[in-house]
């Protein structure tokens, strides 16, 4: 069975047009969650579980903090560069910005501030 080239156009329209809506909606979620942490944010003291540099070019630091007597456990995706320009080891003590409203929500505020 062939497809006619106009319906696989059409189809390839929709598609992209799906994917750039998408990424216009998670840019602007990023954006606001940044805005918040900015805006109301308090810094915290937490530190370095995990720090992994992958082989693939990724890396990952988990971290732990505690605000109100509620243990949190979270982690920041960093690209290379970053990751080692940090230095990053297990059990450092890094200063955490958290939303107080949502204290889950925490960056590392050298990385990002």
């Amino acid at each position: 069975m062939k497809v006619a080239p106009q319906e696989v156009l059409w189809r390839l329209k929709i598609i992209s047009t799906s994917i750039i809506v998408l990424s216009i909606i998670f840019l602007i979620w990023r954006w606001h969650f940044f805005h918040v942490l900015y805006m109301r944010s308090v810094n915290v003291t937490g530190y370095i579980h995990s720090a992994d540099a992958f082989r693939t070019g990724g890396s990952r630091v988990e971290y732990k903090y505690e605000y109100k007597g509620e243990k949190y456990w979270r982690g920041n995706a960093l690209t290379h560069s970053v990751f080692f320009n940090c230095n990053f080891h297990d059990g450092d003590e890094v200063v955490l910005q958290i939303d107080p409203e949502n204290p889950k929500w925490a960056v590392i505020k050298d990385i990002y501030f």
